[in-house]
């Protein structure tokens, strides 16, 4: 019988909003940017809070001026790869809370002066998932875990 009601509730909750009584979604949400910029006020703070992660706490990114731009490129005698970037915009699970993060779209790269493994940062398929929690399951030697990496933490293991 709670069934039913469950998922109207969760039918009925709309992207970028809390639904009735100031409830967060059950699961992770991406706002579609159109939605973003219909509630801009709700989303400027974690705009803030995604720009401060990258320039001011961890120096990952530096903003350039074009005058300074067009330096970088002469210096690197116009060795200067252009990737897309955008921002992902998503509505956490339980909290509500909204997040915006910035990204580069690697699959856009051309050459590198790294390792491909050193700049991609990939998402393990689910099948591979499901096989380790069911061996975990069935194997009392084996440990299941989870890490978040931060900004902070890539920087200090990426140098």
């Amino acid at each position: 019988d709670k069934l039913p009601e469950l998922d109207e509730r969760i039918c009925a909750l709309s992207p970028g909003d809390l639904g009735e009584n100031g409830e967060a979604p059950l699961q992770t949400k991406t706002i579609p940017a159109e939605i973003v910029r219909q509630n801009l006020a709700k989303w400027t703070p974690s705009m803030h809070e995604e720009y401060d992660s990258l320039v001011v706490s961890t120096p990952a990114v530096s903003p350039l001026s074009d005058p300074e731009f067009t330096q970088l490129v002469s210096a690197q005698g116009g060795n200067v790869e252009l990737i897309p970037g955008k921002a992902v915009f998503t509505q956490k699970a339980f909290s509500g809370r909204f997040k915006t993060r910035v990204v580069g779209c690697g699959n856009f790269q051309t050459f590198t002066t790294r390792e491909q493994t050193d700049v991609y940062a990939s998402g393990a398929p689910c099948e591979s998932i499901r096989l380790l929690v069911r061996r975990a399951a069935i194997d009392s030697e084996w440990i299941l875990g989870s890490v978040d990496i931060t900004p902070a933490q890539e920087m200090i293991a990426g140098g």
